[in-house]
């Protein structure tokens, strides 16, 4: 692969307010990585503010070009199809949220990454941030290594989705729906064919947390299923869906959401605590979460042992 191989970034867009897009995709349009075309993927048709916007940002730049979805078709399909059109235009693809923003190095560093380290897949560091830019903390805890990342996507995912930059022919297989858990499933899929997956150790993108993820009842459901590919993926073999299924069923319970998505908002609450003096006053209510709900503490020792192996990779 030649040093400079084209890059092609894929944005796709849903009901964010036309602000938020603009950021995002200015942050995109200001690389200092110049070997990149950038297609902004509309998935509702029906969102004729943002079908005006874009329009009008793509037509005033050469390398941005914009396809609106005939029908609303979910996130992982609509980056299936967009990975097939852009497959043959490009060397790599680059993956971006609408509600992101990416540092102007983001793509230089990460290609340059990705070619001296003979990755197939590369993520990176982020700032994670609240709805209105208010820094919360940096996912930094992450294995950057290639022998790393595959012990660690034992226990969870540590390729962060909206960071990915990776190879046409290795993201052109696609995404499978295991529900909350596309990325993570692409990820296992992808080193148990023997890919290279790594994280450049360098801090790319601001990851924007919506108030609605933190509230959002499928998290116990995310977690079950992500158990159900990690115990796949120690067999050397590819998740079974239905399957998974049927065992993500027997195990969920209202009540075990409930004090699942408490526990994980608290959580939220106390990494997001910018003092010390705030901290402590989270501190009382993140235990009695936690007491609570055994499932969460089994997904805090899960991120513990990733953390741990990240440390190790970095000695």
């Amino acid at each position: 692969m030649d040093s400079k191989p084209k890059v092609m970034v894929i944005l796709p867009v849903y009901r964010e307010p036309v602000d938020v897009i603009r950021r995002a995709a200015d942050s995109i349009a200001a690389q200092t990585y110049d070997n990149l075309n950038v297609l902004m993927v509309l998935d509702d048709p029906l969102n004729g503010e943002a079908v005006d916007f874009l329009t009008a940002y793509c037509e005033g730049r050469a390398n941005f070009s914009l396809k609106v979805n005939e029908k609303n078709m979910g996130l992982a399909r609509s980056l299936n199809a967009a990975m097939r059109d852009v497959a043959a235009e490009g060397r790599l693809i680059c993956r971006m949220d609408a509600d992101d923003v990416a540092h102007a190095e983001r793509v230089e560093r990460q290609v340059s990454y990705l070619l001296e380290n003979g990755l197939d897949l590369v993520g990176c560091y982020m700032n994670v941030v609240a709805e209105d830019g208010t820094f919360l903390y940096r996912a930094d805890g992450l294995p950057t290594g290639v022998d790393a990342v595959r012990r660690a996507l034992r226990y969870n995912n540590c390729v962060m989705h909206p960071t990915w930059l990776g190879r046409c022919d290795v993201l052109s297989g696609g995404y499978r729906p295991v529900p909350q858990s596309e990325d993570y499933d692409f990820l296992l899929r992808l080193e148990l064919e023997g890919h290279r997956i790594g994280n450049c150790p360098e801090t790319l993108l601001d990851y924007t947390v919506s108030s609605g993820s933190i509230s959002r009842s499928n998290l116990l459901r995310q977690y079950l299923y992500q158990k159900a590919l990690t115990k796949a993926y120690a067999s050397d073999r590819v998740l079974d869906l239905d399957e998974a299924a049927r065992e993500v069923e027997r195990a969920w319970t209202p009540s075990r959401e409930r004090r699942f998505a408490r526990a994980y908002a608290r959580m939220n609450a106390f990494l997001g605590a910018r003092a010390a003096s705030e901290r402590l006053v989270c501190i009382p209510q993140l235990i009695g979460s936690l007491v609570t709900s055994p499932d969460y503490i089994c997904k805090a020792s899960r991120l513990a042992r990733v953390s741990a192996i990240a440390k190790g990779d970095a000695r």
